[in-house]
């Protein structure tokens, strides 16, 4: 019985939690660019209290900057390269962009993507 056990090390807690960290900021960034793909009206939005002349405070909605991960070619295919700390990540050597044909690929693309993420596949890319 002992020998069809396999034995692995033992993952410290504090390396675990670090990973699970980072795929779970990457599943919400990717979540953000399908958002950013369905509805080309949305801005993620950041809230800050400002102090009005009168002693006014209030809180106001700042849209926030999101860079697409995806661009159109002059083929008419799209690219998208997946960003983590403002760096593309490199998915292979030398090469860090998805290839797809169409714009109505793009949501299902990126949901793959963040399946893999969920299932560990980018663990080691990032």
């Amino acid at each position: 019985i002992w020998a069809s056990l396999k034995i692995v090390a033992l993952i410290p807690e504090t390396e675990f939690k670090k990973i699970m960290k980072k795929r779970q900021s990457l599943r919400d960034k990717i979540s953000e660019q399908i958002l950013m793909a369905t509805n080309r009206s949305y801005s993620p939005m950041k809230y800050k209290w400002i102090t009005e002349s009168d002693g006014h405070v209030r809180r106001v909605a700042i849209p926030l900057k999101m860079k697409k991960w995806w661009r159109q070619l002059p083929t008419g295919q799209l690219q998208i390269c997946i960003y983590t700390g403002g760096k593309p990540v490199e998915l292979d050597v030398g090469k860090s962009a998805i290839e797809i044909k169409a714009h109505s690929d793009l949501v299902p693309t990126l949901q793959l993507i963040q399946e893999a993420v969920d299932l560990g596949d980018f663990d080691d890319l990032i």
